[in-house]
């Protein structure tokens, strides 16, 4: 099985799981300002761990692909 479908595999139900938040978080009519919101106070606010979820993936695609993607910033 080639590397990238073994990457598909493992961050397919990451990226359903961070589609399904985002389509709930806009359903329910939030505003833009809970993505500066925390869990708890040793938490990254929200849009910076959607962020690093979705860097991890495109440095795997990068890995895997041998193209350079760039990252969220």
């Amino acid at each position: 099985m080639p590397y990238a479908c073994f990457a598909r595999i493992t961050f397919e139900n990451l990226l359903e799981t961070l589609d399904h938040l985002v389509g709930k978080a806009v359903d329910g009519g939030l505003p833009d300002d809970v993505l500066d919101a925390k869990l708890t106070e040793d938490m990254f606010p929200l849009e910076l761990q959607f962020r690093v979820a979705l860097n991890q993936v495109l440095l795997a695609l990068n890995q895997v692909g041998e193209k350079v993607v760039p990252l969220e910033e």
